[in-house]
């Protein structure tokens, strides 16, 4: 298993009750594949650097997890497939990649 992190963009028309419901639905396509959920962040609703699907805002998050190589395209798949998702990118994290905000600045 390795690890991933995904950025997710959901519609930003739903109400909070309809997000925490879009967010079990996503813990949901992991599970089927499965995926191993570690974390996730909401970052919130932001504006887009550009119009998707004619939206100009959208609810973001951070989604780390782990699942066979094998089975990401499948995850991919399921992401564009459903009608929540604005725009979904996968990525591979590194074993010890660190977060911007946490990295040291020589002085």
């Amino acid at each position: 298993m390795r690890r991933y992190e995904s950025v997710v963009i959901l519609n930003p028309h739903v109400t909070d009750e309809q997000t925490r419901g879009c967010l079990a639905k996503l813990e949901e396509i992991l599970k089927k594949s499965d995926a191993k959920l570690v974390s996730k962040v909401e970052w919130g609703r932001k504006p887009t650097g550009f119009r998707i699907k004619k939206q100009g805002e959208g609810y973001y998050l951070l989604v780390e997890f782990e699942a066979d190589p094998a089975k990401i395209s499948e995850i991919q798949y399921a992401f564009r497939l459903a009608d929540f998702i604005l725009f979904s990118s996968i990525f591979v994290k590194k074993n010890n990649a660190v977060l911007p905000e946490q990295q040291k600045i020589p002085a």
